[in-house]
């Protein structure tokens, strides 16, 4: 019994004893995983701010990695040259940004329309709308990029091509230079392809529209007097129209012939220094006849003649710009003649005319003007064009048919009235009369309406 009650008494002790084991037991276990708690929520807090920090620093340096663009971008435009700061953030009251603005209106001085280019250009309606939708820096960049793209080449000078003759020929006579007693016929049809049948009037056309095109690319502007061959536009008055838009270069393309069907190269014509009407252009007209012949007998690689002064064209002394007439090629030859037919030919003449245009522009740069000038330009030209297009009636071309013959006559009489220098002769082609002079070689023959 006495045993049984100590046994009892011990169980108790022990029995609270584990208790009281067990409840430090407890609590420590608590205390271990409330700080385990704890330090996990610090770790988690420290690495949330970490996060931030992090944040915080890649979008400050993804500010300035933008602003950074955003003024490099807007500073520089195709040429290297520094536009306004404005371009960043300055909008018109239409919502189009200043960039967008650039991009639809800044040209160099005098350089073509987007129309008139031929390069792939962002049109100005595209430019506003990509303005329109710019709320971010990025975006004002890609504006600003579309403005560089946009760029129009650089303005090189202004171009008046005469393509030569035309389909029907004016004898009626005008003087050969202003104040002139002297008469020449106002224009003929020109001479004929042998092989081809091709006439003088219609080859003239086609590379002078080709060349306006080239010239273009290349940053001209270009005046035509005719694009087209039912025209009836003297020889003064060709010069006229390149008087009055006082062009940087008046070129005339027309073709040789000659009784020798041997004959073949190209030649270009000015004035001689001594000439009553412009001699003070010679320098010009021949530098310019110069370049033209050099580069176009290297791009084509036809037979070089040569640069024949004279002063009996009525073309050249009615010109108070610099010009030249260049004879491309004999169509009197048959091999040339086809030639200058052949499309592959076409393009290197007009590379070398253009070329030949470049390199003189290099000496003569062109003259200062403003859009204003162009556009007034433009205008009158419409009109002209419009007032003075000279179409034939269908009356008139029964006429010139029926009396096709008669003027044939008027024309061989009119220009055997003409004072020929010594040592000059005249030779008959299909179309009309091709005149020799001393300047060419012997058997050369330049049309005497040039």
């Amino acid at each position: 019994m006495k045993y049984n009650i100590k046994t009892q008494k011990h169980s108790k002790r022990h029995l609270k004893k584990t208790l009281k084991k067990q409840k430090k037991h407890l609590l420590k276990t608590a205390a271990t995983a409330l700080s385990a708690l704890f330090m996990a929520a610090m770790l988690l807090l420290c690495t949330a701010c970490s996060r931030k920090e992090d944040g915080g620093t890649q979008n400050t340096e993804t500010v300035q990695n933008t602003e950074t663009t955003q003024n490099t971008e807007n500073t520089q435009n195709t040429d290297g040259e520094t536009t306004p700061d404005t371009v960043n953030d300055s909008s018109g009251a239409d919502g189009t940004s200043a960039a967008a603005m650039i991009s639809a209106t800044a040209q160099p001085t005098g350089t073509s329309d987007p129309s008139e280019s031929s390069g792939a250009e962002t049109s100005p309606t595209a430019a506003t709308s990509s303005a329109a939708a710019a709320t971010s820096a990025p975006a004002v960049s890609a504006v600003a990029g579309t403005a560089s793209t946009a760029a129009a080449p650089e303005y090189k000078g202004l171009v008046v091509i005469d393509p030569g003759h035309q389909q029907y020929a004016n004898t009626e006579q005008e003087p050969v230079g202003p104040g002139a007693s002297e008469t020449k016929i106002k224009v003929s049809g020109g001479t004929t392809g042998t092989a081809t049948g091709v006439p003088e009037y219609e080859l003239t056309l086609d590379i002078g529209l080709q060349l306006r095109d080239k010239l273009l690319e290349r940053g001209y502007r270009v005046i035509m007097v005719r694009d087209t061959n039912e025209v009836d536009i003297s020889n003064s008055e060709r010069a006229e129209i390149a008087n009055e838009a006082d062009a940087d270069v008046f070129i005339r393309l027309h073709a040789n012939g000659s009784p020798d069907s041997s004959v073949t190269g190209a030649m270009t014509i000015c004035q001689t220094p001594a000439n009553p009407y412009n001699g003070d252009i010679y320098e010009q007209s021949r530098a310019l006849s110069e370049n033209i012949l050099d580069s176009y007998i290297f791009k084509t690689g036809i037979n070089r003649q040569n640069i024949w002064e004279t002063d009996t064209m009525s073309g050249i002394n009615w010109s108070e710009v610099p010009t030249t007439i260049l004879e491309m090629g004999f169509m009197s030859n048959t091999g040339e003649d086809r030639s200058m037919q052949d499309d592959d030919m076409q393009q290197k003449m007009v590379e070398g005319i253009a070329d030949g245009i470049d390199e003189y522009m290099k000496q003569f740069p062109p003259k200062e003007r403003d859009e204003t000038f162009f556009r007034q330009n433009e205008e009158e030209e419409a009109s002209s064009e419009q007032n003075n297009s000279r179409e034939t009636s269908e009356e008139d071309l029964s006429k010139e048919e029926t009396s096709g013959e008669t003027e044939e006559s008027s024309e061989e009489e009119s220009s055997e009235e003409e004072s020929v220098p010594d040592g000059k002769t005249k030779a008959e082609t299909k179309e009309g009369i091709k005149e020799e002079t001393e300047g060419p070689p012997e058997g050369t023959a330049a049309a005497e309406d040039n």
